[in-house]
């Protein structure tokens, strides 16, 4: 910058003014030849010098109706008197036709004797632009000093400050549009995609004038970019550029014309502000007349011509994402209609996986209903359909939770939508597998493996064609089956009860999560179902049935629903005679009939059962005689109206059949409930296993203890203790006391043997008898009120004697 300024200041010597109102200086002696003018000025001695060293004087003195834009000395450095030139190098510097300064008003565009034949063999000459605004006239980057006329060869040349800088070609510039100048930053894409691919050098793009729209009014993005630089797309990528081409190098003052671009549209050309500004049809540019070797860049703020942009397609997005074996096997299957027009409202799930092949049904289920943001859990309609068995489109199921989005609970969404037309594409990080067979889609977390099995075992997972109504089947799961408890046993002993019942749980008809009733379907077993939905509850001949999105599960001939109570159908009765008879509750039925009780089974009453075996340890049989004390155990044991409901509730005081006793309950740490007699001690029974009835109006059923209640637990007991014992109890007692008895005896005898005399010999003590105790006669006694001295008795072998002690 601060070099050309400083030239400027020299040439102020020798500038003179090029505006259109000037005329060339009268003073100027006339010459015949170039070398002529050079010669008769010292400011051109070194460029008249490079030119002689350089053996191009000649091909100067040929040249006619040209302007020469010969550099000044000062366009040299100081040390260098003059410079090896080319022939081209010279030719940069000729204009291919005489100007005259008083001509040049505003900007033009001029072609110079340089060619330019990278693409094509003929040729394209590198235009020049001559400015000649605001009392300055250049010649591309170099100021024009004075004109000399070369009337001979009826051509001019002009004084210029410095050598012409060359210019790279359309594609060269392209090729490098993201370093080029600051003023196209803004400008990338038109440029990209003329590089891309060597667009331009394979469609030999020369001598052209490119009219270039900014990057946000060609409103391209990635995907749209890639898809144009594929095979695919290479239609509509040449239709884009060509229609912001114009054959010919068009710049600087024009007058109004109407051409046609690249692509054969019709526009209008045309400048104003002394030729800075190239306004297309009516669209003025925002910077114009940037020259190239064979071309001419304008830049524009907006698209010129509409139609000019490609219609983008989900097959174009497809292509841009990478996925053409996605595409090759839509068009192999026949399903070209769900990619070609952008009009149809629907998802797409792709993966980036660019290998996978799917079948047409696979295929078809990666395509959803509907434009899709996933703001919530839902049950999307894909477009894989099958009349034969489902009647419709089988479903894909949505959970959010988060910014997490899973489909089918297993794959899962990993990118933003991608919009086109209107069509969202997501990537998924797998590909979607189609609904399973029945047996195994159901998850083992699901935990119905029972129900899974017992289907299984009656037949009931055969799901034929039913005219294309599908199937759902409700799964309870493995807390269902274990609340039923004795119920449970009950209908594994009875297999057409748990037929009725399972063939109930398989419907015709499909009922999806967001089913709306009321409707009345059929069962498996030809029984009829009423459907219905209230408060976002399903409720099943009349039974609520708790089921949701997340555990709703898809499989190929419908859908299936895990639940977690049994639902029985109106027809299966269990009542509490039922339930009696699955566990061995004999001896209480009989004192139940004993005591004319047992017509209690068939009301609103529950019962305590013990078992017969512990019935009868306890001697609470129909054989004992007390019958009072019977009944008052039996009372103990039957529970009124409501009392089953309590105990559930492991209530405090929970009623009994026996007037003024009550029951409490206590649940342990580990689940098990104790009962004891609320009035009576601390004596408690254990509660084994329960069992409610089936459709009876109020909570009834049946517990099965580990003892028997007994009454004289009750606090308020009268009288002596009795004990009463079986005669096995009696005969084990008796027996132990025996042993007990024969054990004392035979410790006796063992002590009353061991006293015998001592032996002689080898078995005499080592110790000789005190002579007093060996003297078998009688001693005198002592006499009398004198104490027997203790010395009589100290030992004969003692040392010494013993010491007397008073006594007084």
């Amino acid at each position: 910058m601060w070099d050309l300024l400083s030239r400027i200041l020299i040439l102020g010597l020798l500038l003179t003014s090029g505006t259109c109102n000037d005329s060339p200086d009268d003073d100027i002696p006339p010459t015949t030849t170039i070398i002529d003018v050079l010669s008769s000025n010292a400011n051109f001695s070194k460029i008249l010098l490079s030119l002689q060293r350089s053996d191009l004087v000649d091909y100067i003195n040929e040249l006619e109706n040209v302007t020469f834009l010969a550099p000044l000395n000062l366009a040299f450095a100081e040390d260098k008197l003059y410079l090896n030139l080319f022939k081209n190098d010279v030719s940069r510097h000729m204009i291919d036709q005489p100007v005259d300064a008083n001509d040049v008003c505003g900007l033009g565009v001029y072609r110079t004797l340089l060619v330019n034949t990278s693409l094509v063999a003929e040729g394209v000459q590198q235009p020049i632009l001559l400015d000649n605004r605001d009392d300055l006239f250049l010649a591309d980057n170099a100021i024009v000093t004075e004109q000399y006329d070369v009337r001979s060869s009826n051509s001019a040349v002009f004084g210029i400050s410095s050598f012409l800088e060359p210019h790279k070609s359309a594609c060269e510039f392209f090729a490098d549009i993201a370093h080029a100048d600051p003023v196209f930053a803004q400008y990338q894409i038109i440029g990209r995609l003329f590089s891309d691919n060597d667009f331009c050098a394979t469609r030999k793009i020369t001598n052209v004038t490119f009219l270039v729209p900014s990057d946000a009014s060609v409103g391209l993005n990635e995907i749209e970019l890639n898809y144009l630089n594929t095979n695919e797309g290479l239609e509509d990528k040449i239709r884009l550029l060509e229609s912001h081409a114009v054959a010919g190098i068009w710049g600087g003052q024009l007058e109004p014309v109407t051409i046609r671009t690249l692509a054969n549209q019709k526009i209008r050309l045309s400048s104003d502000s002394e030729g800075s500004n190239i306004k297309v049809q009516n669209t003025s540019s925002t910077f114009a007349n940037y020259l190239l070797s064979d071309g001419i860049v304008h830049l524009y703020d907006s698209i010129l011509l509409e139609d000019s942009i490609p219609v983008f397609t989900p097959r174009k997005y497809l292509l841009g994402l990478g996925l053409a074996s996605v595409v090759d096997q839509l068009d192999f299957h026949k399903l070209s209609s769900l990619i070609d027009d952008r009009d149809v409202n629907q998802t797409i799930f792709v993966t980036e996986s660019t290998e996978s092949t799917e079948s047409k049904s696979s295929l078809l289920y990666h395509f959803v209903d509907g434009k899709n943001d996933f703001e919530h859990d839902e049950l999307l309609t894909t477009k894989y359909c099958s009349s034969s068995v489902l009647g419709h489109c089988q479903k894909l199921k949505v959970i959010k939770r988060g910014d997490q989005v899973s489909l089918n609970n297993n794959v899962f969404v990993t990118s933003p939508k991608i919009p086109v037309g209107n069509t969202y594409i997501y990537y998924v990080d797998e590909d979607l597998s189609l609904p399973l067979p029945f047996q195994h889609a159901v998850s083992p977390f699901l935990r119905c493996a029972k129900s899974i099995k017992l289907f299984h075992d009656f037949g009931l997972l055969k799901f034929h064609n039913n005219g294309g109504l599908g199937y759902t089947v409700f799964l309870p799961n493995a807390d269902a089956w274990r609340d039923l408890d004795l119920v449970l046993d009950y209908l594994y002993a009875n297999r057409d009860v748990m037929l009725e019942i399972l063939g109930n749980l398989v419907v015709n008809g499909l009922i999806y999560d967001d089913f709306q009733g009321p409707a009345t379907l059929t069962t498996l077993l030809d029984k009829p179902l009423e459907v219905e939905t209230d408060s976002d509850t399903l409720y099943i001949n009349g039974t609520a049935v708790d089921v949701s999105i997340e555990s709703e599960v898809l499989f190929d001939k419908g859908v299936a629903h895990p639940i977690g109570s049994l639902v029985f159908p109106a027809t299966v009765q269990i009542g509490v005679p039922e339930l009696l008879s699955t566990v061995d509750g004999e001896e209480f039925l009989k004192v139940l009939k004993l005591l004319r009780l047992d017509h209690l089974l068939y009301e609103d009453y529950s019962f305590i059962v013990p078992s017969s075996r512990s019935m009868r340890l306890e001697n609470f049989t129909s054989e004992l005689p007390n019958l009072a004390r019977l009944e008052k155990f039996a009372r103990l044991h039957i529970l009124p109206a409501g009392g089953m409901e309590k105990i559930i509730e492991c209530n405090d005081t929970i009623p009994t059949l026996l007037e003024n006793v009550h029951l409490s309950c206590r649940e342990l740490t580990s689940g098990i409930s104790m009962l004891r007699v609320r009035e009576g001690n601390d004596r408690e029974v254990r509660i084994l296993r329960q069992g409610l009835a089936i459709n009876s109006l109020d909570t009834t059923g049946i517990l099965l203890v580990d003892r028997s209640i007994n009454p004289d637990w009750l606090s308020g007991s009268k009288g002596p203790i009795h004990l009463h014992l079986p005669f096995v109890a009696l005969l084990i007692g008796v027996v132990i006391g025996m042993l007990l008895l024969a054990i004392v005896a035979s410790c006796c005898l063992v002590c009353s043997v061991g006293k015998q005399a001592p032996v002689s010999g080898e078995t005499a003590p080592l110790l000789r008898p005190h002579e007093r105790l060996e003297n078998h006669t009688p001693s005198s006694s002592p006499p009398p009120n004198e104490p027997e001295s203790y010395s009589n008795y100290y030992s004969t072998h003692s040392s010494s004697r013993p010491i007397d002690v008073d006594q007084s």
